[in-house]
């Protein structure tokens, strides 16, 4: 499997970029593909940042046991009690 590139990486080919470097400049100095700046470019250009960030997490999502229900249920309780008790 291929090593994904940290953010430092990712940051640097952004401000090679921002600084006027060309594609194949940047990714001469970077050691990494043109591609790889095309990619990543793109995500900034995008969405502002270098990580896509509607990108799931991935497992299994975590679900709610009943002590984590009770707690939930407390809290509600005290939420609706102090309601009444403003109004």
């Amino acid at each position: 499997m291929v090593k994904s590139l940290s953010n430092d990486i990712k940051w640097r080919i952004i401000y090679h970029q921002l600084d006027g470097f060309s594609a194949k400049r940047t990714a001469h100095r970077l050691y990494v593909s043109v591609a790889t700046v095309y990619n990543v470019r793109k995500l900034y250009d995008r969405w502002g940042c270098v990580s896509h960030p509607f990108k799931g997490i991935r497992g299994r999502r975590r679900t709610f046991n009943s002590d984590d229900l009770n707690v939930c249920i407390i809290l509600l309780f005290i939420k609706i009690i102090l309601k009444l008790l403003l109004i």
